[in-house]
């Protein structure tokens, strides 16, 4: 996917045909450019504001160069990645009915990352999401796995 030059300054990104130096740009912009086109994973990264904000209490305990792996599954109803709505309900609103279509159904999968920036003590987090028919779990048979699997919640 990757080839490195010979001189190991530049490194050519074999998908998207692009060419990169190896040691970090000084324009953050450029920095996250490269990073946009050249890593699969979305990319947030996270930092406490002046005004008193700050991140979840998981996140302000990491510290630098002790990076966290973490996972979480669920079930859904569509085959979106992203869906702006969620299926987050707000106090007043009424969880919407729906004909449920096992064969529309799926697990989603989320694996994420969170690293410590040494010099910012911003988080780094990144997360790689999958969507897994239901359909294919029951066809290779491990339907009953998988029923036990929610029912242990």
């Amino acid at each position: 996917m990757f080839k490195l030059s010979y001189d190991k300054s530049m490194f050519f990104n074999l998908v998207t045909g692009e060419n990169h130096p190896t040691t970090p740009p000084s324009d953050p912009k450029a920095a996250l450019k490269i990073l946009g086109t050249t890593v699969e994973e979305d990319l947030f990264l996270l930092k406490n504001t002046p005004d008193g904000y700050y991140i979840e209490r998981f996140f302000s305990r990491l510290q630098v160069g002790k990076g966290v792996k973490r996972s979480n599954w669920t079930v859904q109803t569509h085959d979106m990645l992203f869906n702006v709505k969620g299926s987050h309900i707000r106090p007043g609103e009424e969880a919407e009915e729906e004909d449920i279509e096992v064969d529309k159904t799926f697990v989603r999968v989320e694996l994420q990352t969170l690293t410590r920036m040494p010099n910012t003590q911003a988080v780094l987090f990144s997360f790689k999401t999958y969507l897994c028919p239901i359909q294919e779990i029951k066809t290779e048979g491990l339907g009953t796995e998988f029923a036990d699997a929610i029912e242990g919640l």
